[in-house]
């Protein structure tokens, strides 16, 4: 009789709950990371919105490590560069990277990072992002956006 592994089913059950995350994402185009800012007339959010340093948590899932976890953290400039250190836990290694690069705002809070991470992740030398400023952007949802990468989480404001 095989013996009753809880980690093993822990980590099917995150899996699940992340797959399960991700397909609704996908297969429901109305919902938008705009949904999740206030609608409001007029501007909200500049480029100097995002200023300071976060502290972040994403998972997901990455085509060659499979499930991942990854902390860290960003300091944006308020003129449109970001930077920041980050660690990535898979199944079987914990891994530091850097990275640094560019992000835009949009007036409704939403906004765009193009990062370059050293070394490069699991192949992936340049990672895109969507993100939306939730709580009077004092947190930011993260989306990766390039294909056959399932990883999102939030930012939380230090």
């Amino acid at each position: 009789m095989r013996k009753f592994n809880i980690r093993r089913v822990i980590k099917l059950g995150v899996a699940v709950i992340v797959c399960l995350c991700i397909m609704v994402l996908t297969f429901r185009p109305s919902l938008e990371l705009r949904a999740l800012a206030k609608d409001d007339d007029g501007p909200r959010c500049t480029i100097h919105s995002a200023r300071g340093t976060y502290g972040f948590a994403l998972l997901g899932t990455l085509p060659i490590a499979g499930l991942v976890s990854t902390g860290g953290a960003t300091t944006f400039d308020g003129q449109g560069n970001q930077s920041g250190r980050f660690a990535v836990i898979t199944s079987v290694s914990v891994e530091q990277f850097t990275f640094s690069g560019k992000y835009t705002v949009n007036s409704d809070c939403t906004g765009t990072a193009t990062l370059v991470i050293s070394p490069p992740l699991f192949g992936a030398g340049t990672v895109h992002l969507s993100a939306v400023g939730t709580n009077n952007n004092t947190e930011l949802k993260w989306l990766v956006t390039d294909p056959g990468i399932f990883v999102a989480g939030t930012l939380t404001k230090q």
